[in-house]
C-alpha cells in the first residue's frame, strides 16, 4: 500500500506554484473564461469599460503588494508613480511621436529611475515616517504636473492621445483593449510571483518580519 497525498520529492516540487493536475486545470478554465469575458452576452460596453479599469487597478495594486503586502513598508505615494508612468506613455507618444510599443516600457523605467532617487533620502526611514515621506512626494508629484501645462496639459489633461496600436493593430475598442491590458496583468502577476519567490523576495519577508534579525542575518536593508 502506498501512502496517498501529494509529496515533494525535489526543491523544485516544494516551490511548484501548480502543485497537482487539479491546479492546473482550474489555471486553465480561468484563462479560458477570461478570453471570452468581452464576449459573454450579460457583458454590455460599460461593464467591459469597468472591467477593464479593474484590471488596470489590479497592475497598480500588484507594484503596491510589493512593496507593503512583501516588504512591509508603509507606502502612500504609490498613485504618484502609477500617474508618472500614464503621463510618460501620454507624452511620449503625443510630443515625442514614440509607438506604443516603445513607450510602453520606457512608462515603467522612467518612474522607477524616479522611485530610485526619492527611495534615496527615505533609506533610513520605516513606519509611519516613511508613510509621510512618501505621501509628500506624492503631493509634489502632482504639484508638478499640474504646473507643467506645456508638456501635461495640466488641469485640463492630455489631449491627442491616440488608441494603443502594436504592428499597425490599433486596440481601438474596449473589446480590443481588453486583451491588451489582459497580457499586461499576465506579465505582470508572473513577474511579481516570481519576485516573491526569489532571493529578493526572500529578503523582502525577512524585512518585513524583523529588520533587525534581516540585518543581524546579512541581509541589505538599504539595497
Amino acid at each position: 500500500m502506498r501512502p496517498s497525498g501529494y509529496f515533494d520529492i525535489g526543491y523544485g516540487k516544494d516551490m511548484a506554484i501548480m502543485r497537482t493536475k487539479t491546479h492546473w486545470v482550474f489555471l486553465g478554465l480561468l484563462i479560458v473564461f477570461m478570453l471570452l469575458v468581452p464576449w459573454l452576452p450579460f457583458i454590455d460596453v460599460s461593464w467591459l469599460t469597468f472591467i477593464n479599469f479593474t484590471l488596470i487597478t489590479i497592475i497598480a495594486v500588484l507594484g503596491l503588494n510589493i512593496t507593503t503586502g512583501l516588504a512591509g513598508q508603509v507606502s502612500i505615494g504609490h498613485a504618484a508613480f502609477v500617474m508618472l508612468g500614464a503621463y510618460t506613455a501620454g507624452i511620449l507618444t503625443v510630443k515625442s511621436g514614440l509607438p506604443f510599443i516603445a513607450a510602453l516600457p520606457l512608462s515603467a523605467i522612467i518612474p522607477a529611475a524616479i522611485g530610485a532617487v526619492v527611495g534615496i533620502p527615505a533609506l533610513r526611514l520605516y513606519g509611519f515616517y516613511l508613510a509621510i515621506a512618501t505621501l509628500s512626494f506624492q503631493f509634489i508629484a502632482v504639484y508638478v504636473v499640474m504646473h507643467l501645462t506645456s508638456i501635461t496639459g495640466g488641469s485640463n489633461g492630455l489631449f491627442g492621445v491616440e488608441a494603443p496600436s502594436v504592428a499597425g493593430y490599433a486596440f481601438d475598442t474596449d473589446h480590443k483593449i481588453f486583451y491588451l491590458i489582459l497580457a499586461v496583468l499576465a506579465v505582470a502577476i508572473f513577474v511579481s510571483v516570481n519576485l516573491m519567490r526569489s532571493r529578493v523576495g526572500r529578503a523582502f519577508v525577512a524585512l518585513r518580519d524583523n529588520w533587525i534579525a534581516a540585518e543581524a542575518s546579512g541581509v541589505s536593508t538599504y539595497i
